[in-house]
């Protein structure tokens, strides 16, 4: 176990990679340089991997790790302001015009990933649920020769999740942006059990 003074701890027990990266990066935005976050998981050696990426690619330090019961937990400190950077942008996005532009002319392949009440709320007409909290065991599904277009409410989860599938051997996969908050084509709204 170590011994550090934590600041914020996301417990992300049950969650897929880009997810976790979704809470990790909220959860550094409000924090300070210099401080930490427990980042607490079921998966040890992916999710380490994944976070010291996030890290190298940040300037953030994986701090450290403990695994038990099952679980463990990593240690993540924030870089100070002046060394800190944003992580990359996936660099193929669309924007909500040009989707709705598409969607006129041609079938296209719209994967919506908010959680299932967000997506029953409204979503894009043809868009398929692949929320992001279970993603990686769905992509399995998906042919990697097609072309994906990826949405959320803001563009951050779709982002995550586009760099994912592109880890994963998905090439044609799109940003949608600004997202689900600023969509104003046609919605479809699912029942609400």
């Amino acid at each position: 176990m170590t011994s550090c003074n934590i600041h914020a701890t996301i417990d992300c027990s049950g969650y897929d990679c880009p997810m976790v990266l979704v809470q990790l990066k909220e959860s550094l935005d409000r924090l300070e340089g210099g401080e930490i976050v427990e980042v607490i998981t079921e998966d040890t050696l992916n999710f380490q991997l994944v976070l010291k990426g996030w890290t190298s690619e940040t300037n953030d330090r994986y701090y450290d790790s403990f695994t038990e019961d099952q679980k463990t937990h990593h240690y993540i400190l924030k870089a100070m302001s002046h060394v800190r950077k944003e992580p990359m942008l996936f660099p193929n996005v669309i924007t909500n015009t040009e989707l709705k532009k598409l969607l006129t002319e041609k079938p296209i392949h719209i994967m919506d990933v908010r959680e299932d009440i967000e997506f029953m709320l409204g979503h894009v007409p043809t868009a398929f649920n692949v929320p992001l909290s279970n993603f990686t065991e769905n992509l399995a599904k998906f042919n990697q020769e097609e072309t994906y277009y990826v949405i959320c409410r803001t563009g951050n989860r779709s982002d995550y999740a586009c760099k994912y599938m592109k880890k994963l051997g998905f090439n044609r996969v799109y940003n949608v942006l600004p997202g689900m908050v600023q969509w104003d084509g046609p919605v479809e709204e699912e029942d609400v059990i």
